[in-house]
């Protein structure tokens, strides 16, 4: 081969190998913006996803501090709707509650529009609303992310859980103070019943004193001894009447029946087995069960306590 023609093979050789490291170069080229775009597409997708965190964020963070002015949370939380959408420069916003609309800066409404709903107790109160001032290229909702769809719900959802917290506590503090004010009432009125109640017991025992006693008195005197013995019972009887004895002992041991509470009073008055039986025309083993009965119901089973000490010193005025 003649020097010539091996120089024209070695060019030849030469350019084919530039040749692929050029489509070497151009591949890699082409790689590197691929990644630099799909890099820049992430970005974008971050810096998206980090303003919706700061919309919710917001949003729980007002609704909190605004627990008693509902007004300034709303209107705070529609001031956060244009920052937090993917144009925010043509975004606009407002929450609607209750027919009251609190407008995010230069609101007005467009055919671009994005919403949600909120709910009392299963009830529609309101939505929130975001509008593009601008028509922007469909993606996912119009012209809206998917993303900002779980948005605008997430924050339908927060508002709706404050306001039926909110109205939970308004009414729990209306019925604490209707509580509060009953309570009032009855303690007014079972302090005049007492008073009444005193009343009446004085007017008893003055009648009593005057009328009845003067009599029994009298009677004694003229009665056999052995009979006596009823007299002291009828005016202890009846002196019970006006004290607080027979309503101590069914209050306090409200266990007891009626006859157990009379042989009590009897008991208490220093009357003996015997005479109780002879007065309630029962037999002495009667007397002595009911006795028994009300040790029992008075917590002194197995105690070495005098029956009679222990009414009186317990049931006394």
């Amino acid at each position: 081969m003649s020097y010539e023609n091996q120089t024209v093979e070695q060019l030849a050789n030469k350019l084919k190998v530039a040749q692929t490291e050029i489509a070497h170069l151009k591949r890699d080229q082409h790689i590197k913006s691929a990644i630099e775009k799909e890099k820049s597409k992430i970005e974008h997708a971050l810096r998206e996803r980090i303003k919706e965190l700061n919309c919710l964020y917001g949003v729980t963070e007002l609704i909190e501090e605004n627990e008693e002015d509902i007004d300034t949370a709303m209107q705070g939380i529609a001031n956060l709707l244009p920052i937090s959408w993917q144009y925010p420069e043509i975004t606009t916003g407002r929450v609607t509650l209750k027919d009251v609309h609190y407008n995010a800066p230069n609101f007005s409404t467009s055919p671009w529009r994005q919403s949600a709903e909120i709910y009392e107790s299963e009830e529609k109160i309101g939505q929130v609303e975001v509008f593009y001032l601008e028509e922007m290229p469909d993606i996912d909702e119009g012209p809206f992310l998917k993303e900002e769809r779980l948005l605008i719900d997430a924050i339908a959802i927060r508002i709706s859980s404050a306001v039926e917290r909110i109205s939970a506590k308004r009414q729990l503090e209306v019925e604490r103070k209707s509580l509060q004010n009953a309570n009032i009432t009855l303690k007014e009125i079972l302090t005049k019943v007492k008073e009444e109640q005193n009343e009446i017991g004085k007017v008893i025992l003055s009648n009593v004193d005057k009328t009845i006693m003067p009599i029994l008195h009298a009677l004694r005197s003229e009665v056999y001894p052995a009979q006596q013995k009823y007299i002291e019972l009828v005016q202890k009887n009846l002196e019970d009447i006006t004290s607080p004895f027979i309503s101590k002992l069914s209050g306090q041991f409200m266990g007891l029946t009626t006859s157990e509470i009379q042989i009590s009073n009897m008991i208490r008055n220093g009357l003996s087995t015997k005479e109780i039986a002879e007065l309630r025309h029962i037999s002495d083993a009667t007397v002595n069960r009911h006795r028994e009965n009300i040790r029992n119901k008075l917590g002194l089973k197995n105690q070495k306590v005098n029956l009679s000490t222990f009414l009186q010193t317990h049931m006394s005025d």
